[in-house]
Protein backbone atom coordinates (compact mmCIF):
# COMPACT_ATOMS: atom_id res chain seq x y z
CA UNK A 1 0.00 0.00 0.00
CA UNK A 2 2.87 2.38 0.83
CA UNK A 3 4.07 2.19 -2.79
CA UNK A 4 0.77 3.67 -3.97
CA UNK A 5 -0.16 6.19 -1.28
CA UNK A 6 1.68 8.41 1.21
CA UNK A 7 1.92 6.77 4.66
CA UNK A 8 0.54 9.88 6.36
CA UNK A 9 -2.59 9.73 4.17
CA UNK A 10 -3.01 5.99 4.75
CA UNK A 11 -2.95 6.51 8.52
CA UNK A 12 -5.63 9.24 8.49
CA UNK A 13 -9.27 8.52 9.15
CA UNK A 14 -11.10 8.39 5.82
CA UNK A 15 -13.38 11.37 5.34
CA UNK A 16 -15.72 9.33 3.13
CA UNK A 17 -16.13 6.30 5.39
CA UNK A 18 -19.05 6.24 7.82
CA UNK A 19 -17.38 3.49 9.87
CA UNK A 20 -14.45 5.80 10.72
CA UNK A 21 -11.79 3.48 9.30
CA UNK A 22 -8.38 4.67 8.17
CA UNK A 23 -7.65 5.19 4.49
CA UNK A 24 -5.39 2.13 4.74
CA UNK A 25 -8.29 -0.04 5.91
CA UNK A 26 -10.60 1.31 3.22
CA UNK A 27 -8.03 0.81 0.46
CA UNK A 28 -7.12 -2.68 1.69
CA UNK A 29 -10.75 -3.77 1.67
CA UNK A 30 -11.25 -2.24 -1.78
CA UNK A 31 -8.18 -4.05 -3.13
CA UNK A 32 -9.33 -7.39 -1.68
CA UNK A 33 -12.80 -6.92 -3.20
CA UNK A 34 -11.25 -6.09 -6.57
CA UNK A 35 -8.98 -9.13 -6.37
CA UNK A 36 -11.94 -11.43 -5.72
CA UNK A 37 -14.18 -10.00 -8.45
CA UNK A 38 -11.83 -9.52 -11.41
CA UNK A 39 -10.41 -12.07 -13.81
CA UNK A 40 -6.82 -13.15 -13.45
CA UNK A 41 -4.55 -11.54 -16.04
CA UNK A 42 -3.26 -13.89 -18.74
CA UNK A 43 0.45 -14.69 -18.75
CA UNK A 44 1.11 -12.76 -21.97
CA UNK A 45 -0.60 -9.71 -20.45
CA UNK A 46 1.69 -9.91 -17.43
CA UNK A 47 4.79 -10.11 -19.65
CA UNK A 48 3.71 -7.23 -21.89
CA UNK A 49 2.76 -5.02 -18.96
CA UNK A 50 6.15 -5.69 -17.35
CA UNK A 51 7.92 -4.84 -20.62
CA UNK A 52 5.98 -1.59 -20.88
CA UNK A 53 6.92 -0.61 -17.33
CA UNK A 54 10.59 -1.47 -17.82
CA UNK A 55 10.92 0.43 -21.11
CA UNK A 56 8.93 3.51 -20.07
CA UNK A 57 11.13 6.60 -19.84
CA UNK A 58 10.60 10.30 -19.25
CA UNK A 59 13.43 12.79 -19.11
CA UNK A 60 13.88 15.01 -16.07
CA UNK A 61 12.79 18.00 -18.15
CA UNK A 62 9.49 16.34 -19.04
CA UNK A 63 8.92 15.25 -15.44
CA UNK A 64 9.61 18.79 -14.21
CA UNK A 65 7.11 20.21 -16.70
CA UNK A 66 4.45 17.72 -15.56
CA UNK A 67 4.99 18.15 -11.81
CA UNK A 68 2.80 21.28 -11.39
CA UNK A 69 -0.08 19.55 -13.20
CA UNK A 70 0.11 16.51 -10.92
CA UNK A 71 0.26 18.67 -7.82
CA UNK A 72 -2.87 20.50 -8.98
CA UNK A 73 -4.60 17.17 -9.71
CA UNK A 74 -3.63 15.66 -6.35
CA UNK A 75 -4.91 18.73 -4.52
CA UNK A 76 -8.18 18.56 -6.45
CA UNK A 77 -8.66 14.87 -5.69
CA UNK A 78 -7.78 15.36 -2.01
CA UNK A 79 -10.52 18.00 -1.68
CA UNK A 80 -13.03 15.61 -3.25
CA UNK A 81 -12.22 12.73 -0.86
Amino acid sequence: MEMLFPVAWLDKISSSDSRRRTNRQVQTEDELRRELTTHKQKFIGTILQSCAALTHYMSREVLKSLAPQFLELSLYVETMI
